[in-house]
């Protein structure tokens, strides 16, 4: 496990190590702006400064962070550092095709406690740049700007729509449109997509400005996009859903233009009513909490009629041989028009509805969840634990554990966090699972319990993790020699044992080497030459010189057609 603690920053971090935690604190500003770009640096500021980096730690060297973008989950980053080469390689879920995205460089300034160490060049504040523009006469002013608006498209339009309104004419939105047009066209295969993620990401970013200061052009131009984006979607191969990821994150910002002006409520009633209605590759499961900024009572009314309405007709046809597409129906109509009633404050017909054919967990959810909000919690608490009855699920089962956690009865939620690490087990239930035990004095019985129910689930990961924290290096070893043991955790496990079991360590080293080699990948080499390197000093820490010199002159005759193999093995000195 990790260690934490907090830094003068606010933000957790892991004392264990700290190569990677004085690199990044030594980084001036100018290093940064190197990695990223200026213009990059500046939305990563923003980002520090608004406190969206959170859950920042360090495993060896090794730092894991979540960022909030502007989608409803944050984004995962890892960045690595080594500390021989003084290389950063960073990591992130997010669509950019830049290894150093805004979510990295807001990580490295909020490590400094919120923005980078000082920078080497002279640096202008808001004041003194006001009293210098003060200084200029009106024709020099205009010249200023000229150059910026020629060199910067987005500040060329916005100022071009100023001018519109300005005059009182319809602001032409033409070249937005037809700058979409062009992005979202021709096929897009697997291998392209992150390349035109980041092409749309771009215009994103300048709709989000133009959003805030021209809300109703903005929110006519996102309905263009999210429109071009769905009917493109089919000639694309979406496998780790990035584009639909995009739509979302598209339909959220048009929903905060939306609510920035007083918009149509029947037009948006019917806009939504669409997305769900054809729910184009799943984006309508979620439309009404994606708009819910935006909607208004009489939107609203209108979405509560018509899928009143819509559920009643859903009933008549519905019966003990009926199909599974019109019992789904039913199902998804009655949950949107809770969710209708629920933003609308009618408990009275929710509570009613709700409590009528409790069958899904999805049913049982949204009860517990309005059970909650309105503090009936014993209540919530009963009807979790029917619906638990009915079928193990992950959300009933987190709700059940977070109420029982709220009353601080610890014995029932170490029982419900039990049954989540069995079906959907994570790092974040074991080590709650371990705080409690602790807490309640039977730390040694649910650690045993829970490494039976890992070993049962075969979840190596987590046992590893379980296995390093107490130094169980016997039980390491069984986990690496696993057949069903992956590739890094193994290597993880070798680097781990290296000192205390450099036989067993080697064993593991040299059956994961050949794995990498017979890749034929570039970075599966690079691996396999840093492996290489930490197999080299275990072999002459026991004094074994010749047994190594024979193993990698064997390796080398073996794959000496491999020449990038070979260029890797000379650049790490073997």
């Amino acid at each position: 496990m990790v260690r934490e603690c907090q830094d003068q920053g606010g933000i957790p971090l892991n004392r264990d190590r700290v190569d990677i935690l004085k690199r990044l604190k030594g980084l001036t500003k100018d290093e940064i702006a190197e990695l990223c770009g200026e213009s990059v640096l500046f939305k990563a500021e923003d980002y520090s400064d608004s406190k969206r980096v959170s859950n920042i730690r360090v495993e060896d060297n090794f730092l894991y962070f979540s960022v909030q973008g502007s989608r409803p989950s944050p984004y995962k980053v890892e960045v690595e550092y080594d500390p021989k080469s003084d290389e950063f390689i960073p990591r992130c879920s997010c669509p950019s095709d830049m290894a150093f995205c805004k979510h990295v460089i807001a990580t490295l300034l909020a490590v400094q406690g919120g923005s980078a160490v000082k920078s080497k060049r002279s640096t202008v504040s808001d004041e003194e740049a006001e009293a210098y523009l003060s200084t200029l006469s009106r024709d020099d002013l205009i010249n200023l700007i000229r150059g910026y608006f020629e060199r910067f498209q987005d500040i060329r339009r916005e100022l071009s729509l100023r001018a519109a309104r300005s005059r009182g004419e319809k602001v032409d939105i033409a070249e937005y449109t037809s700058e979409i047009d062009d992005a979202v066209s021709g096929y897009v295969d697997y291998d392209q997509m992150v390349d035109f993620i980041g092409k749309l990401d771009d215009i994103y970013t300048s709709m989000e400005r133009l959003t805030s200061i021209f809300p109703e052009e903005s929110a006519e131009i996102l309905e263009h996009f999210i429109k071009r984006c769905i009917r493109h979607y089919e000639n694309c191969d979406d496998s780790d859903g990035m584009y639909g990821d995009f739509i979302e994150k598209l339909m959220e910002l048009h929903s905060t233009a939306l609510s920035r002006f007083d918009c149509d409520q029947k037009r948006l009633a019917e806009w939504i009513i669409h997305q769900w209605e054809h729910n184009d590759y799943g984006l309508g499961d979620y439309i009404l909490e994606t708009y819910a900024s935006a909607l208004r009572v009489e939107a609203l009314n209108i979405l509560r009629d018509r899928f009143s309405s819509k559920l009643t007709d859903v009933e008549q046809r519905i019966s003990s041989k009926s199909k599974w597409e019109t019992r789904y129906e039913y199902s998804s109509t009655k949950e949107f028009l809770l969710k209708v009633y629920d933003l609308l404050g009618d408990d009275e017909r929710f509570f009613k509805l709700a409590e009528s054919g409790l069958k899904d967990s999805s049913d049982y959810l949204l009860l517990v969840e309005k059970l909650v909000k309105v503090g009936r919690i014993d209540e919530a608490i009963a009807r979790c634990e029917e619906g638990i009855g009915k079928r193990l699920d992950e959300g009933l089962l987190k709700m059940l554990a977070g109420l029982y956690g709220d009353k601080n009865n610890h014995e029932k939620e170490l029982s419900v966090l039990e049954k989540l690490l069995r079906i959907a087990p994570s790092e974040e239930i074991l080590e709650r699972i371990e705080y409690l035990a602790e807490k309640t004095g039977k730390k040694s019985e649910y650690k045993k319990r829970a490494v039976k129910i890992l070993n049962g689930e075969k979840q190596f990961e987590l046992l590893a993790k379980v296995y390093m924290k107490d130094k169980d290096y016997e039980d390491l070893i069984d986990i690496a020699l696993n057949k069903g043991c992956h590739r890094e955790l193994r290597e993880k496990i070798a680097g781990f044992i290296a000192q205390k079991f450099p036989e067993e360590a080697t064993r593991i080293y040299q059956d994961v080497i050949p794995d990498l080699i017979s890749e034929m990948e570039n970075y599966a080499y690079r691996k396999a030459a840093t492996l290489l390197v930490e197999l080299r000093k275990i072999h002459h820490s026991q004094g074994r010189e010749q047994e190594w010199t024979s193993y990698i002159e064997a390796l080398k005759t073996k794959h000496k057609s491999k020449r990038n193999l070979m260029a890797e093995l000379t650049k790490a000195s073997l």
